[in-house]
């Protein structure tokens, strides 16, 4: 069937004006009318076939901003984990490596790669702090994911 906008329109103005929940109601009358809408499936509950109340749409939202939170908290860590692997590789590679000119190279690279580290650090501190985590945050991060010294140019095999 062909929907008359205008006449929806007036309809839904109609609705807002009631209550607390316009939308059960319009979205009862559009489902019985045959109209599909993506916005309608939103508002529409597909477990009980109910329009979702305000509450239900708030906890929702909620449930999903911690659920990223979470998520942007891991995928962080996990790019804490991967620098001081890198920084632990290195320092393997330091320890291995006989050729003096090839160790000042690594050496150089092991600082590098230490302040990356320690810079992944710092964000994932930043982030747990952002998400709340804010009692002795940076004292438990630094004890969890403890950044070596800096290895001096002329260190010795």
């Amino acid at each position: 069937p062909v929907v008359d906008t205008r006449q929806m329109h007036r309809h839904l103005s109609y609705l807002l004006s009631f209550g607390n929940n316009p939308w059960e109601r319009l979205a009862k009358g559009l489902k019985e009318e045959g109209f599909e809408s993506e916005y309608l499936d939103r508002l529409e509950n597909k477990l009980g076939g109910k329009a979702r109340t305000l509450d239900s749409s708030i906890d929702e939202l909620q449930q999903e901003i911690l659920q990223e939170t979470a998520h942007s908290l891991k995928r962080t860590e996990e790019k804490v984990n991967y620098a001081l692997l890198e920084l632990d590789v290195c320092a393997w590679r330091i320890n291995k490596c006989e050729d003096g000119s090839e160790r000042t190279k690594l050496i150089q690279e092991y600082n590098k790669l230490r302040l990356r580290a320690l810079d992944r650090r710092r964000d994932f501190q930043i982030q747990r702090e952002c998400a709340g985590m804010r009692i002795r945050n940076w004292e438990r991060t630094e004890n969890l994911y403890p950044v070596p010294p800096r290895c001096p140019p002329d260190a010795s095999s």
